[in-house]
């Protein structure tokens, strides 16, 4: 990925995925929104808690999640206004 963008889309399906979450938050300009779809349920793997830590390691935080299907969920990271 190269560049700056308002909105990236990335879906983390299995643990080895998360490392994509830090590289795509280098690449949202300061009011962007990295929506990140990740499984959802009991034994989703990636869990929330795992893909939340690694938001929050690479300077994001969420503000607004959403059941995006049966099996899926979307969080929205943004950087946080105090790191803009």
């Amino acid at each position: 990925m190269r560049g700056k963008y308002d909105l990236i889309f990335l879906q983390v399906d299995k643990p080895g995925d998360l490392n994509l979450i830090a590289n795509a938050a280098e690449h949202l300009l300061p009011a962007g929104g990295l929506w990140v779809f990740h499984p959802k349920g009991k034994g989703a793997s990636p869990t929330d808690s795992q893909v939340r830590a690694c938001a929050l390691a690479a300077g994001l935080v969420d503000n607004k999640i959403s059941a995006y299907n049966a099996t899926h969920t979307a969080t929205r990271y943004v950087i946080p206004r105090s790191a803009r």
